[in-house]
């Protein structure tokens, strides 16, 4: 009875394969006869896994545009969320219009240490209001 399960894991993992191979094919031939351009995602390399043992990777959820689009917004770019509860990755195009500042980076200065008012100034920031609220974007 093992065996045909593992037959049977193996089987289903080779037809998502070969199903993702043809999609893959179908959205090369859209891409080259419709005109559209991807606009990939820098910060992952899949949008979808199976959630298994052994897992599937793919590149599932894509985002297309026109070249009419991408002359309208040459600063639109794509991220991504975090995929808590979902087996796809959440896409999010920005249209580049307002562009989000975020704050630096912290670098220590070493010399901060002779600062008397250090232990205040550290209250004072630890406490202060953080305007971002997604984990990955304050990171």
């Amino acid at each position: 009875m093992g065996e045909i399960l593992i037959w049977s894991d193996i089987f289903q993992k080779r037809t998502m394969e070969i199903l993702i191979f043809i999609g893959l094919i179908a959205l090369m031939i859209g891409l080259i006869t419709g005109g559209l351009i991807e606009f990939k995602n820098p910060s992952r390399t899949y949008t979808w896994t199976n959630n298994q043992e052994q897992p599937i990777m793919a590149v599932l959820d894509r985002i297309l545009v026109s070249t009419n689009f991408e002359a309208h917004y040459p600063m639109a770019n794509v991220k991504s969320t975090s995929r808590l509860g979902s087996d796809h990755v959440p896409l999010i195009i920005n249209l580049g219009e307002a562009q989000e500042i975020k704050p630096h980076l912290f670098c220590f200065e070493k010399w901060w240490l002779e600062q008397k008012n250090l232990a205040d100034i550290v209250r004072d920031s630890w406490n202060d209001h953080c305007p971002l609220s997604n984990p990955l974007d304050i990171w």
